[in-house]
């Protein structure tokens, strides 16, 4: 779990911008409890890589990339 954006990996802070950043650590840190909740864990994957995919994928519902910038669809 993550307690700011200034905690997230890098390649994540140097690509998205500030709105996805934020976008991102909300939705992972969301599926990062939800997942801990569970008392069966899917075959997902282990709970780093659920809450990343979960993550990744709302903030590629909400932005897209253009060139080498992301930007709000």
């Amino acid at each position: 779990m993550y307690n700011n954006v200034s905690e997230l990996p890098r390649e994540l802070r140097d690509s998205l911008p500030p709105e996805a950043q934020d976008l991102y650590l909300e939705v992972y840190n969301t599926a990062w409890q939800n997942y801990e909740e569970r008392e069966e864990v899917e075959d997902n994957g282990d709970r780093e890589t659920v809450s990343h995919n979960a993550a990744w994928d709302e903030v590629q519902k909400e932005f897209v990339r253009q060139g080498n910038a992301w930007e709000p669809r």
